[in-house]
């Protein structure tokens, strides 16, 4: 289950409306973290606001993305 769920997760990526919402996620916050602190190590992710499986017509809003840094994110 948890292999198809990766698998799952990789296609959205290659999806180029995926690709476009992340870029203007990215744009919109200057490439930063909004979140940032002393801790920001300088990886960002743009992150759904409301959940990506549970939220399907808010997936390519671009107010339903933050970026973040993968210590918020937990990456």
């Amino acid at each position: 289950m948890e292999e198809e769920q990766e698998r799952k997760r990789e296609d959205r990526r290659n999806d180029s409306a995926y690709h476009e919402w992340r870029k203007k996620v990215y744009e919109r916050d200057f490439f930063k973290c909004k979140l940032s602190s002393d801790e920001c190590n300088g990886k960002i992710s743009a992150h759904h606001i409301l959940g990506w499986t549970l939220f399907p017509e808010h997936r390519y809003n671009i107010e339903n993305g933050i970026t973040l840094c993968h210590i918020f994110l937990g990456i």
